[in-house]
C-alpha cells in the first residue's frame, strides 16, 4: 500500500517530467508517462535493459529499447534520475531523490555495489564551504575489493604457496 507521502512524490516527479517535455517542444506519448511512472516507482539501481524487460512485461503496450535509451537520457537532463557509471560496464541509474545522501563501494574485483549512509559524511559534505558554488547533488564512489573476494584471493595465494612448496 502506497503511503501519501509517496503518492504525492511520484506525482511531483511526473508533473515535472513533463514540464520538461513541454518546455523541450518533446510530445507527451504514453510510452513516455509509462516509461517515468516505472522509473519513479524504482527503489533500487537499474539498468537500461531491466527498464525495457519491466515496461515488456507490465506496460499496457509495447515500448522499444531505442525509447528506453532515448527518455533515460532525457530523465537525466530532466534532473529526475542518475546515471552511474560503476565499471567499464553498462551505466546504471538511480532515482535522483533516492541518489543523495549515500554513498557507494564499487568491488573492483567482482563488480558488487554496496550502498552505505553515513550521516557524519552528509554532514561534512552540506557544512562544506563552497565558495560561489551551489551544490544540486554528489556522487561519492570508493573503488576496492569487497571481503567476499579479499577472502577469496587470500584463500587463492595461502594454496598457490602450498603447491609451489
Amino acid at each position: 500500500m502506497e503511503t501519501e507521502k509517496a503518492k504525492t512524490a511520484l506525482a511531483a516527479g511526473e508533473d515535472a517530467w513533463i514540464r520538461f517535455l513541454q518546455q523541450r517542444g518533446l510530445r507527451k506519448t504514453p510510452e513516455r508517462l509509462a516509461l517515468c511512472e516505472a522509473v519513479l516507482a524504482t527503489e533500487e539501481h537499474f539498468s537500461a535493459e531491466d527498464l525495457y524487460e519491466l515496461l515488456q512485461r507490465e506496460a499496457r503496450f509495447r515500448v522499444s529499447r531505442a525509447t528506453v535509451y532515448s527518455n533515460l537520457q532525457l530523465l537525466v537532463e530532466a534532473g529526475l534520475v542518475v546515471r552511474h557509471q560503476f565499471s567499464n560496464f553498462s551505466s546504471v541509474y538511480e532515482r535522483m531523490d533516492r541518489a543523495c545522501g549515500h554513498f557507494h563501494q564499487i568491488c573492483t574485483n567482482c563488480g558488487a555495489v554496496i550502498e552505505r549512509d553515513d550521516s557524519r559524511l552528509r554532514s561534512q559534505i552540506r557544512e562544506m564551504c563552497l565558495n560561489r558554488f551551489h551544490a544540486a547533488s554528489y556522487s561519492l564512489y570508493i573503488y576496492g575489493v569487497c571481503s567476499r573476494c579479499k577472502r577469496q584471493m587470500a584463500q587463492k595465494n595461502k594454496a598457490n604457496k602450498k603447491t609451489k612448496k
